[in-house]
């Protein structure tokens, strides 16, 4: 019987410890200096964060999904994107949409297809980081 409740133990603890790599944030908890640390969201976390007030940097985060950046995108504020290298059109498409400042400095260079996107944004719009601009944009 100890045995089998040992057993138990150790099961239910390896479970506990594989589905923490899961875990959602804990949004409400967050103090603006953890922000820093996010490196990338979930929808849901994305719409928790869409909820708080004021602006919001993200300046780590280094990957965002459609499902992510719609959610970001609705958010009233300025966003700060800061830690993002690439964006595909489609996340530009999305995040173009959004009402208010939109930093992405972390971009080094634009495609096209991504700048035609962003030109649609009718916020203010700082991509300080390029380093190069193809002719066609």
């Amino acid at each position: 019987m100890r045995t089998f409740f040992f057993l138990a133990l150790i099961l239910v603890g390896a479970g506990l410890w594989f589905t923490g790599f899961g875990r959602r944030l804990d949004v409400p908890a967050l103090k603006d200096a953890d922000l820093s640390k996010i490196t990338s969201l979930s929808a849901q976390d994305a719409a928790d964060l869409a909820a708080r007030k004021g602006n919001l940097a993200l300046e780590s985060l280094e990957t965002l999904s459609a499902e992510a950046a719609t959610e970001l995108a609705k958010r009233a504020g300025s966003l700060s994107l800061d830690g993002i290298k690439t964006l595909s059109p489609d996340v530009a498409d999305i995040l173009a949409t959004h009402d208010g400042g939109l930093s992405l400095n972390g971009l080094r260079e634009i495609p096209p297809a991504v700048a035609a996107a962003l030109a649609r944004h009718r916020g203010w719009l700082n991509l300080n980081g390029l380093e190069t601009l193809p002719d066609d944009v």
